[in-house]
């Protein structure tokens, strides 16, 4: 078996992940609820930066009465 390297960075927002363009990403993970824009309104700016990235939504909503 070969080990692979695996490279994670994170962001705080798209902006900050759109400010670093030689960045080149095989997956993004993605938050609904972003500081800034929205991680859906994120999508086409995402596409275009990395549009052979794959983009996995997830989110968390803390409400104590859900």
């Amino acid at each position: 078996m070969v080990a692979k390297e695996v490279c994670v960075t994170s962001f705080r927002s798209v902006e900050d992940y759109l400010s670093r363009p030689n960045l080149n990403f095989q997956l993004v993970g993605l938050d609904i609820g972003l500081p800034g824009s929205s991680g859906l309104d994120a999508i086409p700016l995402l596409r275009d930066a990395s549009p052979h990235a794959p983009i996995i939504m997830l989110t968390a909503n803390v409400d104590p009465r859900s």
